[in-house]
């Protein structure tokens, strides 16, 4: 549906006109939770047993917006979209412990019921799910390659408070039809 990629690219170039926000994203689960997902994950016809990753579905820019590193190959973008190849960016934990020290660029993992998904990138292992873990294995999904998922959060980065941001967010998404449950909480509240 290419006007849902269209929806979610202009609401978030026009949230991040609002003074004070730094960058926009957009995830399924939003960060922080009590617990994690996780699926079998292997590499097709490779003798290395499948291991348990979790995973969260992200937007373009997610990884710069969460202040994680990319160690190789890209982000998401707004062409990884429903009919484009299926895409993953992977943790390093999890590059690792498939791949060893080769590069995982290219290379395609089976993850869930999910076949032949090509990896992207390769990002640093933080844990947004549960505190306590340390280097979680995880997959990264393309949010906008995955039409049932539409009941993301909307993640905005400011440069001060939160809160004077707000009003002004509220506008915006009232301004587009109001396709998003105007509920706001910070990181630290969550």
């Amino acid at each position: 549906l290419p006007n849902r990629i269209a929806y979610h690219q202009e609401l978030a170039e026009r949230l991040r006109e609002i003074p004070g926000v730094e960058s926009v994203s957009y995830s399924h689960m939003g960060p922080v939770l009590s617990y994690e997902f996780t699926e079998p994950t292997l590499v097709p016809s490779s003798q290395t047993p499948p291991v348990q990753a979790v995973f969260e579905a992200v937007g373009p820019g997610f990884f710069h917006l969460a202040g994680m590193r990319l160690l190789a190959g890209r982000e998401f973008d707004w062409r990884d979209h429903e009919t484009a190849q299926p895409v993953a960016i992977i943790s390093e934990s999890l590059s690792r412990r498939l791949f060893a020290s080769t590069s995982p660029i290219d290379r395609r993992i089976d993850f869930g019921n999910r076949k032949g998904l090509e990896i992207v990138g390769v990002v640093n292992s933080a844990s947004l799910w549960m505190p306590q873990s340390r280097e979680p294995m995880a997959v990264y999904l393309a949010l906008m390659q995955i039409p049932t998922y539409n009941s993301s959060s909307i993640d905005i980065r400011t440069t001060g408070d939160p809160g004077t941001v707000l009003p002004a967010a509220r506008r915006v998404l009232e301004s587009f039809g109001r396709h998003f449950v105007l509920r706001a909480e910070t990181l630290d509240q969550r």
